[in-house]
C-alpha cells in the first residue's frame, strides 16, 4: 500500500485506511513497515522472569529504518499516537511460532509474545521477518567464504561435534480458555550465535492464563556489553581462556581480529559464554531438549479482549 507521503508501506487489514494512515505517520521519514498486524504484548520480567505480563496493545510494525540502517519490531498506539515499544532485530533471533497466532522469541532482556488477532497477519510478518534474517545469514556466510579463501583459520570445536547448548526449557501453562501456552522457559532454548502458524478458531491471553515457568537462565555471549557491543578485546575470562586451550588455540591467533570474531561466532552460535564454561567444567554431551506437550482443543475466546482474531 503507497502511503500519501508516496512510501510503499504494508498495512494492517484489521484497519481503516485513515488508521493506517496514521501509523505512517507515526513511522517517520526514512521509515517503512514491511508487515503490520493488531497485537497485544506480552513480556516476562527479570530477574526471575517467573510469569508472563500484559505489557501493551496496539499496531505492531516489522519496520526498515534506513536512516538507523536496521530491522526493528515496534509498537504503536493509535490512543495515544505514539510508539509504546520497540526491539531492533538481531543476527541470531529464533522467531518461534508455536501457534498461528502466538509468536515467541528472546528479547535482550525479557522473553518476548505477540499475540495477533488475526493469523493472516502474524503469518505475513513470520513470512517476511524469516525472508530478513535468511538474508542477513546468507551475507555472513558469503562475508565467511570470502575470508576463508584468504589464510585460513583455525576452527574451535568443543571435544562433541562442536555441539554447545544453553540451557532448554520444560512445563507448560493452561490458558482460561482451555489450550496450552508454552510457558518461556519451554518456548525458549536460550540464544545461540552468530543472538520468533495452523488454523483454529479465535483465541485470546490474559495475565492470569499464563503458567509459571522454572530455571529460567539468561545465557551471557561471549564478548558481550549493552553499551558497546561485542567486545573483540576483552579476552580475559579464565574459564574462556582453558576453553582455547583445550581447543588448541594461541595468544597469537587471538591478536588477530578476523580470528577472533571468527571464534567468537562459532561460539555465540553453539550457546555462548554460559556453554563454554559448562563445556569447560562438565565436559559430557548435553541431554536433547524435552519438546513441548500438544495442544488440546481451545474454548470461546476471552470477552475482555478487544481485537478479534480470526
Amino acid at each position: 500500500m503507497r502511503s500519501e507521503s508516496g512510501t510503499d508501506h504494508h498495512g494492517s487489514m484489521l484497519l481503516t485506511h485513515d488508521e493506517n494512515e496514521q501509523i505512517y505517520r507515526l513511522l517517520g521519514n526514512r521509515c517503512q513497515t514491511l508487515a503490520t498486524g493488531v497485537v497485544q504484548l506480552f513480556v516476562t520480567d527479570p530477574p526471575d522472569h517467573s510469569a508472563w505480563r500484559r505489557s501493551d496493545a496496539g499496531v505492531l510494525c516489522l519496520v526498515k529504518d534506513n536512516q538507523r540502517r536496521s530491522y526493528f519490531f515496534r509498537l504503536y498506539c493509535l490512543t495515544r499516537c505514539q510508539m509504546v515499544w520497540e526491539h531492533e532485530l538481531y543476527n541470531s533471533m529464533d522467531y518461534k511460532c508455536p501457534k498461528m497466532w502466538l509468536h515467541t522469541f528472546e528479547g535482550e532482556e525479557c522473553i518476548v509474545a505477540f499475540n495477533f488477532a488475526s493469523e493472516d497477519e502474524a503469518r505475513c510478518i513470520k513470512i517476511v521477518l524469516n525472508e530478513k534474517l535468511e538474508a542477513r545469514k546468507q551475507r555472513r556466510l558469503e562475508r565467511r567464504s570470502r575470508s576463508s579463501m584468504q589464510p585460513s583459520h583455525k576452527s574451535v570445536s568443543s571435544g562433541h561435534g562442536g555441539n554447545l547448548t544453553g540451557s532448554h526449557m520444560g512445563s507448560s501453562s493452561h490458558l482460561a480458555n482451555g489450550s496450552l501456552l508454552p510457558s518461556p522457559r519451554q518456548q525458549h532454548r536460550t540464544k545461540t550465535s552468530g543472538k520468533k502458524k495452523d488454523k483454529d478458531s479465535k483465541r485470546r491471553l490474559t495475565k492470569a492464563d499464563i503458567g509459571l515457568p522454572k530455571d529460567f537462565r539468561h545465557v551471557s555471549h561471549v564478548g558481550w556489553d549493552p553499551n558497546k557491543g561485542f567486545d573483540l578485546d576483552n579476552v580475559e575470562d579464565p574459564q574462556l581462556k582453558l576453553f582455547f586451550d583445550k581447543a588448541g588455540v594461541s595468544d597469537s591467533q587471538l591478536q588477530d581480529r578476523e580470528t577472533r570474531e571468527f571464534i567468537y561466532d562459532f561460539i555465540n552460535r553453539h550457546g555462548g559464554l554460559d556453554a563454554v564454561k559448562d563445556e569447560v567444567v562438565y565436559p559430557q554431551a548435553p541431554q536433547p531438549p524435552v519438546g513441548p506437550p500438544p495442544v488440546p482443543a481451545r474454548s470461546a475466546p476471552i470477552s475482555n479482549f478487544q481485537y478479534q482474531a480470526r
